[in-house]
This record gives C-alpha cells, sequence and structure tokens, in this order.
C-alpha cells in the first residue's frame, strides 16, 4: 500500500514538473514573438524608405512566422499538459 501511494505521489510530481515546464516553454515561446514582431516592424519602416536589404526584411518575416508557430505548439502543449495533470490531480 505505501508502495502504491509513492508511486502515485511520484506521478503527481511529475504531472506538476511537465506543466511547470510547458508553462516556462509558453512564456519563452512568447518572449520569442515579442521580439520577432519588433524586429519586423522595424525591418517593415526600414524597407519603406529604402534603408534595407529586402532578404532581411525576409529573414524578419520569417523569424515572425516561426516564433507565431512556436507560441501556437507552446499553447497546444501547455493545455495537453493541464488536461493530464487534471486526470492526475495535480494543481494547475
Amino acid at each position: 500500500m505505501r508502495q502504491a501511494a509513492s508511486c502515485a505521489k511520484l506521478d503527481s510530481q511529475n504531472e506538476e514538473n511537465s506543466l511547470r515546464s510547458a508553462q516556462a516553454n509558453l512564456a519563452s515561446a512568447q518572449a520569442t514573438l515579442t521580439q520577432a514582431r519588433l524586429t519586423f516592424g522595424r525591418q517593415q519602416e526600414l524597407l519603406k524608405g529604402g534603408w534595407t536589404p529586402r532578404a532581411k526584411f525576409d529573414d524578419a518575416q520569417e523569424a515572425l512566422r516561426t516564433a507565431e508557430a512556436q507560441v501556437e505548439s507552446a499553447q497546444a502543449q501547455l493545455a495537453h499538459r493541464r488536461g493530464s495533470a487534471r486526470l492526475h490531480g495535480a494543481p494547475r
């Protein structure tokens, strides 16, 4: 009986750690997205004025798309982890 309780406690701790990791991944992805948006906006303005090469603008645009996809992925992962944590009784 003690062994089953220990396993359940470890399972709950693993779920909680997994949830925290997913939250941290989302925060990191959101920070990257913020930076990508700023860079893209700068490059967009510079391109309008002819002060930056098109390749730099294209790179900034691609970085923005990648960052948006990373946030979407991190949000999905967090939603999955929250659902899993609820099933196993870990705190949200």
